[in-house]
């Protein structure tokens, strides 16, 4: 089976089975954070992944609401796959990078005590020092992880306006973040009057955006809408 199929298949239920416990729930709310949970999911997923030569990355959105309709969000990631969310006018980067280039996974990958040289931007051949799956290659070195990044939690109030973009490199490697939130921001507008499909249309322009920048890589887009009149969400994939 495909390695992304069966990442989406399993995480989910991880996260299911381990929420399922009525302490971790409990947890989760009177803490108001979830990374517990999140990194127990990516271990578990990991474990139960049998990829030797396959790897992918990951990005994950958990949202729970307190009972009195605020609503929180926080991120999971591990490689180059990303989400950007925008709460009243105010964007937020819930994911990391995790390409070699990137100063925050290089300080990591020298921490492990392996160190890269200047001008290393790959390891073992791969751009990306954290992924799912790939075992032989972390067999082989110790620097590659699966451990995720997690974002700080974010609050929705009811009466917010916003947002979650979540997409592969494919998009971001042609559009900016500030670019992604702005075409949305266009779009519902544009939509004011006709909500009904806006998540589906909103989530194929970006898309479109990537295909017509020449995007290079496979691009998946995942489009939520967290505004109390339509809290949706939708997904396209080329």
């Amino acid at each position: 089976m495909d390695l992304m199929i069966l990442f989406v298949r399993i995480l989910p239920d991880m996260v299911a089975t381990i929420l399922s416990d009525s302490l971790r729930r409990e947890l989760v709310l009177s803490r108001q954070d979830a990374s517990d949970v999140l990194r127990d999911a990516f271990s578990q997923t990991e474990a139960h992944l049998n990829h030797y030569y396959e790897g992918c990355t990951a990005t994950v959105l958990l949202v729970w609401a307190d009972g009195r309709r605020t609503l929180f969000a926080q991120c999971a990631n591990v490689g180059d796959s990303a989400c950007v969310m925008n709460i009243d006018g105010k964007q937020i980067k819930m994911t990391e990078d995790h390409r070699v280039t990137s100063s925050a996974e290089r300080q990591r990958i020298n921490e492990t005590g392996d160190l890269l040289k200047d001008g290393d931007t790959r390891l073992c051949g791969l751009s990306l020092g954290r992924m799912l799956g790939d075992k032989f290659l972390k067999e082989q070195d110790s620097r590659f992880s699966s451990k995720p990044y997690i974002s700080q939690v974010v609050h929705i109030g009811e009466a917010s306006r916003a947002f979650a973009v979540m997409a592969s490199d494919g998009l971001w490697d042609v559009l900016s973040s500030k670019k992604a939130i702005q075409l949305v921001i266009q779009e519902k507008e544009r939509e004011i009057t006709d909500r009904k499909d806006s998540a589906e249309k909103i989530a194929n322009v970006l898309l479109n955006e990537a295909r017509t920048l020449r995007t290079k890589d496979n691009t998946s887009v995942l489009y939520v809408d967290f505004d109390s009149a339509l809290r949706t969400s939708c997904k396209y994939d080329s």
